[in-house]
């Protein structure tokens, strides 16, 4: 039993990835502002909360080397 599948065309694929790419840039965007919501808000109910957090966090690129 096999499935058979054929390439997609440049379009397709190009419309696809734009797609996708737009997605997440617009959900990253939306996570960021929501980031930045909570910051104010522990900024302003507990500043030495939020240096805290910010000594501790873990930034992309350097997940592997904080063990």
């Amino acid at each position: 039993m096999g499935l058979e599948c054929d390439a997609a065309n440049e379009e397709f694929v190009r419309q696809h990835v734009a797609y996708q790419y737009g997605a997440l840039k617009s959900k990253t965007a939306m996570m960021e502002g929501r980031l930045q919501d909570i910051s104010e808000l522990v900024r302003t109910k507990n500043p030495s909360l939020l240096l805290q957090i910010q000594k501790t966090a873990v930034h992309p690129g350097e997940m592997g080397s904080k063990r």
